[in-house]
């Protein structure tokens, strides 16, 4: 299922968005929700040069769970 930027706030604030979770865009970035924010998890840009973050227009995949953000 594809998510909009607004939809993913939305499921984090109403709690349904577990902790560790992966989302990927459409350009292949990663980020990672930490319990109260979204943290760039990967990519291949420079983030000096680029911005990697919620951008208009992204749609993001939720592609699994980083098991350390568990503990």
């Amino acid at each position: 299922m594809k998510y909009n930027n607004s939809e993913l706030w939305k499921i984090a604030e109403d709690g349904e968005l577990q902790n560790g979770t992966i989302i990927e865009d459409q350009d292949g970035n990663k980020l990672i929700f930490i319990g109260k924010s979204f943290q760039n998890y990967y990519t291949y840009a420079d983030l000096d040069e680029k911005y990697v973050g919620f951008c208009v227009g992204d749609e993001w995949e939720i592609v699994g769970i980083d098991e350390s953000e568990l503990i």
